[in-house]
C-alpha cells in the first residue's frame, strides 16, 4: 500500500490466522475472510434499501444517506448487482 510497509496483515487482523501459515496463506485467507464480510454487508445494505423504499422513503435520500447514487439505488432495489 503506497510504500508505507502497512497492510491487513499488520495489527488485529493478524491475530486471527495461524502462526503457522505462509505470508500467502495468511494474505488468502483474510482475501477470504473480507470477501464474506462484504458479501454480507452488500446483503444487509440490499435488506436496508429495500425495507426503506417500502416504508416509502424517497431514494434521494437513501442514495444521500447511504453515500451511493440514485442509478445504484434502483440497481439494488431491481437486482441488477
Amino acid at each position: 500500500m503506497s510504500g508505507c510497509g502497512c497492510s491487513a496483515l499488520d495489527g488485529i487482523a493478524v491475530a486471527r490466522l495461524d502462526p503457522a501459515m505462509s505470508r500467502a496463506q495468511s494474505a488468502a485467507e483474510l482475501v477470504r475472510y473480507y470477501r464474506e464480510m462484504v458479501k454480507t454487508a452488500e446483503r444487509d445494505l440490499a435488506r436496508a434499501v429495500h425495507e426503506d423504499l417500502a416504508d416509502g422513503v424517497p431514494v434521494a435520500r437513501i442514495a444521500r444517506d447511504a453515500g451511493l447514487s440514485r442509478e445504484r439505488i434502483y440497481q439494488i432495489r431491481d437486482g441488477r448487482r
